[in-house]
């Protein structure tokens, strides 16, 4: 099996007894435990807290399990005296924002006095950041900071429109500054007081939504801060759960995606690494034991993980109350081990989706309906990721691959040789490339307009369903390949290749505005795939007419495997799966399937919220 289990076990409402614990420990084949327990301020509760957890430590760590401690943050119950954060969306009711002495000192407390029961590990919980529950941190000693560095007051009015409003600003960026400095202290004098009792014991964190764009330091640098002399380790943002219960509901391959960037963001950087399979708030009936199991399998083939961490036990029943998640677990670690047969050791394919991280403070924002919730929430996702993702196309993170894809902002720094090969584009990327210089087949960008429709050459129409589509009235070259137009003749996508020979696929939408399911459109992925053909760079492997089918394509030289998760409440049946290269014999797991021809597979049946494996030889 090419990754490890860990579960966590809330101590304020575990019900099961220790032996119990161990013993499905030991079913899962799980190798580490958290600890989950709060920091209180009432002296009494938190000695009976800390007498509990003590023992659990010596329990599990006795029986051979390495035994961790997860905590919040920035969080302390019954205490009312520490400065709050205070975000744009108003005072968080809970957390303290980490330039407050006094609660600085009263977590070392804590600290040192959870390093005195020896545990394994230490973890905080993702509220390690300016943005768990709002937008940054403006209290008066984040803004006495951001005025320091201006050389001017800072006031609170207008603020977020003064930052973020238009484009970037030495405002924004002494915030951001503040932010990153505040945690970074934090995280210092964290590891500080662990050292004072224990430099052997590992420190990390969990990571939240924005902290790869707006937090002002890398999660990385946090958890070397963090981790002292040991290796750093930290768990990643993004679980099955959120296709369950979130307000706007991020699909499960768009969740996946999302923790597969975030896995090549510290690749080989010597970070242990570790997913984040939560399924909040339990039983199944609130999150499908399903939704965590496409979630570990389509991780576990893609690779890079050193572990998951899967919430399969219940926080607030007994432990026989719900057995799903465990038994389904079970039943798929035969699975498991197939998968890190196949794709262990193989090589990701599919296009290269290029997304930066740290983008906030360089984003132009100048006529976009921008607000706290979007930078917090969803600037943190890749459009051009879910365009793909949700449309059977498969992707990866490292390299060129056969095709680049690349949308907003992130095209500002887009590396040199992603223009080696073909590029696909939203309109907002191609409006930052035209700028440097880059022809792109637009002669003019106009004004914002809300299409309706798309209209094709083969007279298929396709309405725009999600109201949130945002187009820009262009003017294009008369050597571009016209693929698509909106009801009032303005081109809608078109493919363009200038004098340098570089291949352009452009999307006349602004994927800063086409937010949630708008991506997922039929005639997206066949533009792209028709695209790709017509530029000599065939995709590995695709396949039209199945919403949320997701796929993970990888090689080893010798044979292509290919991972499919049906995302969605229909079934699939008969997909056709269009390969780039002949093969000789497939092999199944959880399906059947069939050759067609040399380049073409049919895959019989795939249940909803169900995963099927194919591996083919080449000829």
């Amino acid at each position: 099996m090419n990754c490890r289990f860990a579960i966590p076990v809330v101590l304020s409402s575990q019900t099961s007894d220790l032996q119990r614990i161990l013993e499905d420990l030991r079913l899962a084949k799980a190798s580490r435990v958290w600890l989950a327990t709060g920091i209180y301020n009432d002296k009494e509760k938190q000695a009976k807290v800390f007498s509990k957890l003590k023992d659990y430590i010596a329990f599990f760590k006795g029986n051979g399990i390495e035994t961790g401690v997860w905590f919040w943050a920035f969080q302390v119950q019954g205490n009312k005296t520490f400065t709050h954060i205070h975000s744009f969306e108003g005072t968080s009711p809970a957390e303290i924002c980490p330039l407050d002495t006094g609660f600085r000192a009263f977590m070392q407390d804590a600290i040192r006095a959870i390093a005195a029961m020896e545990p394994d590990l230490i973890m905080f919980d993702d509220d390690f950041s300016l943005y768990h529950s709002g937008t940054g941190c403006i209290c008066r000693h984040h803004l006495e900071r951001v005025s320091k560095e201006l050389g001017e007051q800072v006031l609170e009015e207008g603020l977020f429109q003064r930052a973020f409003g238009g484009g970037p600003n030495k405002l924004r960026n002494a915030l951001i500054k503040s932010w990153g400095d505040s945690l970074r202290e934090h995280a210092i004098a964290m590891r500080q007081a662990l050292d004072s009792v224990n430099p052997n014991i590992r420190m990390g964190l969990c990571l939240c939504l924005n902290s790869y764009d707006a937090d002002g330091v890398a999660p990385g640098e946090l958890a070397t801060l963090l981790a002292g002399k040991t290796r750093p380790f930290l768990r990643q943002i993004g679980a099955p759960y959120w296709a369950a219960s979130w307000r706007d509901r991020p699909y499960l391959e768009e969740i996946v995606e999302y923790e597969r960037w975030q896995q090549s963001q510290n690749a080989n950087k010597n970070i242990e690494i570790w997913a984040e399979g939560d399924v909040y708030p339990r039983p199944r009936y609130k999150s499908p034991a399903s939704y965590l199991e496409i979630f570990c399998t389509a991780l576990m083939a893609s690779g890079g993980f050193d572990g998951m961490i899967k919430y399969m036990f219940d926080y607030t029943s007994s432990a026989d109350y719900e057995r799903g998640y465990l038994e389904r677990h079970v039943r798929n670690l035969p699975v498991y081990e197939k998968i890190g047969q196949w794709f262990g050791n193989a090589e990701g394919r599919g296009i290269r989706v290029y997304f930066n991280s740290c983008k906030l403070k360089d984003t132009d924002f100048t006529g976009l309906p921008v607000e706290p919730y979007f930078i917090n929430k969803k600037a943190s996702y890749s459009q051009a990721a879910e365009a793909l993702a949700c449309n059977s196309i498969p992707t990866v993170y490292s390299g060129v691959g056969n095709v680049g894809i690349v949308f907003w902002e992130s095209a500002r720094n887009l590396p040199e040789e992603a223009f080696s090969k073909p590029m696909i584009l939203d309109i907002a990327a191609a409006k930052i490339l035209a700028e440097k210089g880059i022809e792109v087949g637009i002669s003019s960008f106009g004004e914002f307009f809300k299409p309706n429709k798309m209209l094709f050459p083969d007279g298929e129409r396709v309405a725009l369903i999600n109201k949130k589509a945002s187009s820009v009235k262009i003017e294009v070259s008369s050597k571009a390949r016209i693929c698509s137009t909106f009801e009032d003749g303005c081109v809608a996508s078109f493919s363009y290749k200038n004098q340098a020979g570089q291949a352009f696929l452009i999307f006349n939408f602004h994927s800063g505005i086409c937010v949630g399911d708008f991506w997922r459109n039929y005639r997206f992925a066949k533009t792209i795939v028709e695209f790709c053909t017509r530029n000599n760079a065939e995709l590995p492997v695709y396949a039209f007419g199945n919403p949320d089918l997701y796929v993970i394509c990888k090689d080893d030289g010798m044979h292509r495997s290919i991972g499919m998760w049906n995302c969605f409440a229909d079934e699939v049946n008969e997909a056709v799966l269009h390969l780039d290269r002949d093969v000789a014999e497939i092999e199944c797991l959880n399906c059947n399937a069939r050759i067609l021809d040399g380049r073409t597979i049919k895959l019989d049946h795939l249940s909803a919220y169900d995963f099927a494996f194919i591996r083919a030889k080449f000829k």
